[in-house]
């Protein structure tokens, strides 16, 4: 888990809950940890608040779900779109 994160919610398991509840649930940390845009936010803001936010998804995911992606992406990395 990342430092800093206030909770963290862990790897994704398509056994124990869907994608949609997984993000929903990433959505909250993101929101505690303020990586939301907020009304009046620079481009630049946003922008960075959007890579942070897609570090935290790739690292939180798990691995099985990190493949699943660069898998799909290759040879493009996750971390590069």
């Amino acid at each position: 888990m990342a430092t800093g994160i206030i909770g963290g919610v862990g790897q994704y398991d398509h056994v124990k809950e869907t994608f949609m509840s997984y993000t929903e649930r990433l959505e909250m940390v993101f929101s505690c940890e303020q990586y939301l845009e907020v009304a009046g936010d620079s481009e630049k803001q946003i922008a960075a608040r959007k890579e942070r936010k897609k570090a935290i998804f790739l690292s939180e995911a798990g691995q099985e779900t990190y493949a699943v992606i660069s898998n799909s992406m290759a040879p493009v990395k996750p971390k590069d779109i």
